[in-house]
């Protein structure tokens, strides 16, 4: 499963608040014990110098030096930008972390499954799967991700890289008790045009597809519609049937 914008957000935000928390008790704690060792020394001299834009004494405070609103605006501030420096260092290990643990837990989901059978039909080709479920009609269900000729274009492309990203179209086969195709259906993003804005596609493929769960009449997929090797990603429901009708649906992140 992707990680959904609101998960990047709250991290980020939790992240930052960390760091401006870390900030507040590095000045407290260190920064000010040691510019101010001697906060009595305070009561017969006034602050001079650089110091007293980052200082006050007050009434309140016994006439000892106290950090005044500069002072707790620059470590608020300092606090944050160190916050969002360090979540945009972790957060592509952070995704890949979360998409190993994710694609492991599904794998152990789908062995445990009775229902749903995988086997490698050709193990030259990548994501290809097949899946024999005995129904009323015995149907079996075969699917790839074939590359094509167009390429996909990069938001931000990276200097000096030279990788290509070809588009990529998804193949899903139903086939009979015999082995043989009885239906094929070739899904390019092109389909999902309702949800994917127009001046968008040509930055989005179609980048992995799982099969989730079989049912009497139907093969239930999930299907990710992503930017190359980032995590901005539309997530679809994907549902074959018997009857060689096909019906999906936009997956919201809660």
């Amino acid at each position: 499963m992707f990680v959904s914008n609101k998960m990047k957000y709250f991290f980020k935000i939790s992240l930052v608040f960390l760091t401006v928390s870390l900030a507040i008790l590095l000045n407290v704690y260190v920064i000010e014990p040691w510019l101010i060792p001697d906060p009595c020394y305070y009561h017969t001299n006034i602050l001079s110098g650089w110091k007293s834009y980052f200082y006050h004494t007050t009434a309140i405070s016994n006439g000892h030096p106290e950090p005044n609103w500069l002072n707790w605006l620059l470590t608020i501030l300092i606090g944050a930008y160190i916050g969002i420096i360090v979540y945009k260092a972790v957060k592509r290990v952070l995704f890949t972390i979360v998409m190993i643990g994710w694609l492991v837990s599904c794998s152990q989901i789908g062995s445990s499954d009775k229902k749903i059978e995988f086997k490698k039909v050709d193990e030259k080709v990548t994501n290809e799967q097949i899946s024999s479920v005995k129904k009323t009609k015995e149907f079996a269900i075969k699917f790839q991700l074939v590359e094509k000729q167009s390429e996909v274009k990069l938001k931000q492309p990276i200097i000096g890289d030279q990788i290509t990203y070809l588009d990529q179209e998804l193949i899903i086969q139903l086939l009979d008790k015999n082995q043989q195709i009885y239906h094929q259906w070739k899904i390019e993003k092109q389909l999902f045009e309702d949800i994917i804005p127009e001046e968008e596609m040509p930055f989005y493929e179609i980048s992995t597809c799982h099969l989730e769960a079989t049912e009497e009449l139907y093969w239930l997929f999930s299907v990710n519609i992503c930017q190359p090797d980032t995590d901005i990603c539309y997530r679809i429901e994907l549902k074959i049937f018997a009857n060689k009708t096909i019906s999906w649906r936009e997956i919201e992140e809660d």
